[in-house]
């Protein structure tokens, strides 16, 4: 008899990070216990999650009593459990070091949170629409903000052993706010992420046009550049990039987003959303 399955992944379908470790299980045909933590009701800052993760991030696996918060460590976690595919080949290898290098480019060099917090607030920015199941208006967005303001100043009297983090967050809020208000601001945030897709470009070509942005096999690497543009899709500013300076970036994207874990990823999506709307119901 089969039990429980080893992990439980805390996590929201729309978020980023949440989708990246989404597809590394897709991947790697892992078996999960997904538990949903609504972003939107600011549900990753009530205390009995905090208690889980000292940042109030989602996405966060559990295991034999631990707890890994990272999403780019929970995929190198998963990628040893089984040799069936390889996400993230070892360092000692030419591909291993390009697989890191372009990890590590796609998540400093790409400000995704200034872009969609950007064009959410500005949706006049977005090329064809946001295409996003949740619609927020700038009020709802400057009130879900002050909400999360106060239950991280009430949390941060209930856990005086996070008030630090809970301080630092605080003032990142109010460093978005300053960005995302601001159309020029958020343009230029646009326009760092013109030249990542430069460089993305240049590697397909470098490579011969390869499959995936590595090699032959889709990495780790290929899960962060899949997200990236899935989110550009529901942000509705994917066209901005796929320019026809650009052709090898836009037959990657032809190929990646017909891949079968991103199917799975949208079913998934799809499926929470009914199970909350059916719990809300009741």
């Amino acid at each position: 008899m089969s039990g429980e399955p080893k992990y439980t992944l805390y996590q929201f379908p729309m978020s980023y990070y949440s989708q990246k470790v989404l597809l590394a299980f897709f991947e790697k045909k892992l078996d999960f216990k997904p538990v949903f933590v609504n972003l939107m009701a600011n549900e990753q800052l009530q205390e009995w999650y905090y208690r889980l993760h000292p940042n109030g991030l989602v996405p966060l696996l559990q295991y034999d009593d631990k707890l890994l918060p990272e999403s780019d460590d929970i995929i190198d976690h998963l990628d040893k459990q089984n040799t069936e595919t390889c996400l993230v080949p070892s360092v000692d290898t030419d591909v291993g070091k390009e697989v890191a290098r372009w990890r590590s480019l796609l998540t400093s060099e790409v400000p995704i949170e200034l872009i969609t917090y950007g064009v959410f607030f500005n949706p006049e920015m977005s090329v064809t629409g946001i295409n996003a199941p949740i619609k927020l208006t700038k009020d709802d967005m400057r009130e879900r903000s002050g909400q999360a303001a106060k239950a991280l100043m009430a949390l941060a009297e209930k856990m005086p052993d996070v008030k630090d983090n809970i301080e630092r967050k605080l003032k990142g809020m109010e460093e978005r706010k300053n960005v995302i208000t601001d159309t020029e601001k958020v343009m230029a945030k646009i326009d760092e992420l013109q030249a990542v897709f430069d460089k993305v470009e240049q590697k397909l070509k470098e490579s011969g046009g390869g499959a995936w942005l590595c090699g032959n096999d889709y990495s780790a690497a290929d899960i962060t550049l899949t997200v990236l543009m899935n989110r550009l899709v529901l942000l509705g500013i994917l066209p901005l990039f796929l320019k026809e300076t650009r052709p090898l970036v836009a037959a990657y994207w032809e190929r990646a987003e017909t891949r079968g874990c991103m199917k799975q990823l949208k079913e998934f999506g799809i499926k929470s959303a009914q199970e909350q709307a059916a719990k809300q119901a009741k």
